[in-house]
């Protein structure tokens, strides 16, 4: 019994540090996600000082636009790095069954005809 009080509390412990890691993580993740934010605020807003609002709307857009194609290709690239992005082919079947599909016929075809004889 006290060893199963033991294997609980040290489940516990690992669940209060796995969730204080969890927190913790969470936490600086959405404060890179509001640094990005205003990253992208400051960028906008030099862009609009300069080339005005609509030009500076189409730049921003098609810059992370590029930027997500960019990690959209990196990640199908390292997914998967030896397959093709289109499906090769099949090869040519041979010849060689249907040659010997038509060997195998007359085989048959002369051993029905002439008996099992042996020379």
């Amino acid at each position: 019994m006290a060893l199963l009080r033991g294997s609980i509390a040290l489940a516990k412990a690992a669940g209060r540090d796995i969730a204080m890691n969890f927190a913790v993580l969470s936490l600086a993740a959405g404060f890179a996600v509001l640094g990005g934010g205003f990253l992208v605020a400051a960028g906008y807003l030099a862009l609009a000082s300069h080339y005005g609002s609509i030009i500076a709307c189409v730049l921003m857009g098609a810059g992370l636009v590029a930027l997500a194609a960019l990690l959209v290709a990196i990640r199908f690239a390292r997914s998967n790095p030896g397959a093709p992005l289109v499906a090769a082919p099949p090869p040519p079947q041979p010849i060689a069954p249907l040659a010997q599909t038509a060997f195998e016929i007359g085989y048959g075809v002369g051993r029905a005809m002439f008996g099992r004889r042996r020379d």
